[in-house]
């Protein structure tokens, strides 16, 4: 470019040939261009900090680039949400203020991209940690994505709803008392509703039943779960939990979200070591892994207060 600049002419002949109209046209306009001032645009506080931890997750961590690249990114959606345009400062970071993003942040992403974020948020809170950034070891208390198939943040019904429900089943009939039983267990002991449907009788009593099964239809069959469903959604209508055409709203398993809910808080209250506890619970559960159950943790606001108040405490402790 720089030879066809000083003599396009001579260029052109020797090497190119016939030039096009257009670049000719340049060539004889040349002179009169003029080229626009370039603007440095100053860095961030939180582009530098980026900028190191990305050069920390090549050399120090040895990360494929294409990990490291999704990392700064995650990382980047992360401070921008916690400090805006503003410098970054991670010496007044606390841990309520990490689960608050986490809660804001993940919503918005698949399951998939959630785990990652999770895993980059630790990674940049280890880092920090590492450099004097901050105080605390904030990646403590970054949530875990579950491995569910309704791996959404799970919600649990309120105690006013469990009650409304409860008591819109006709106990004065046989079918109303066996939907009460049902929805009892699953508000009382956190059950899967395959659980309690598919109950045997000979688990439980003696002799020789009617029916191999404890809940049945009127006609004395199993109940399956089209049946359990369609009765809660029903009586969800019934009380205004859910609209008339409606597909979404209140389901089954919100009761067991709610057990969950429910048991973590009491530990947390009652000064319980809920650290230990925990396998006890996703035994109970039949979760695969203590990291569905922790879960949880992200769905209550007050849940998480708890942890986090726990957390911040123990930090404050002196050793």
């Amino acid at each position: 470019m720089e030879r066809f600049v000083k003599d396009p002419h001579t260029l052109r002949q020797k090497r190119l040939g016939p030039l096009c109209p257009q670049i000719d046209e340049f060539a004889q306009h040349r002179k009169g261009l003029v080229a626009a001032p370039v603007t440095l645009v100053e860095r961030t506080t939180i582009d530098k900090l980026l900028d190191d931890f990305s050069l920390y997750l090549q050399q120090e961590r040895v990360l494929a680039p294409t990990t490291v690249a999704n990392y700064v990114s995650l990382i980047k959606k992360f401070l921008t949400h916690r400090f805006g345009t503003g410098p970054a400062d991670l010496s007044d970071l606390t841990a309520a203020q990490v689960v608050g993003s986490v809660q804001r942040l993940v919503p918005s992403l698949c399951r998939k991209r959630a785990k990652v974020m999770t895993s980059a948020l630790r990674s940049f809170l280890r880092y920090a940690r590492y450099q004097d950034f901050i105080r605390s070891d904030l990646a403590a208390c970054v949530p875990c994505v579950a491995d569910w198939s309704v791996a959404s943040i799970p919600k649990g019904l309120p105690i006013e709803h469990v009650k409304r429900v409860l008591a819109s089943c006709n106990r004065k009939s046989a079918i109303g008392r066996r939907d009460y039983a049902i929805l009892l267990l699953l508000a009382r002991l956190g059950l899967r509703a395959g659980e309690v449907y598919k109950s045997r009788r000979d688990q439980y009593l003696k002799g020789q039943p009617t029916s191999d099964f404890f809940f049945v239809t009127k006609r004395g069959t199993r109940l399956d779960k089209n049946n359990v469903r369609g009765t809660f959604h029903a009586l969800s209508r019934q009380i205004g939990l859910r609209g008339e055409f409606d597909s979404h709203g209140p389901r089954l398993h919100d009761f067991r979200h709610r057990f969950a809910i429910q048991t973590l808080l009491r530990w947390y209250r009652s000064g319980d070591d809920v650290e230990r506890r925990l396998p006890v619970l996703s035994t109970y559960l039949g979760h695969v892994r203590p990291d569905d159950t922790y879960w949880y943790l992200t769905a209550c606001p007050e849940l998480m207060g708890q942890a986090v108040e726990r957390l911040e405490r123990r930090w404050r402790t002196p050793k």
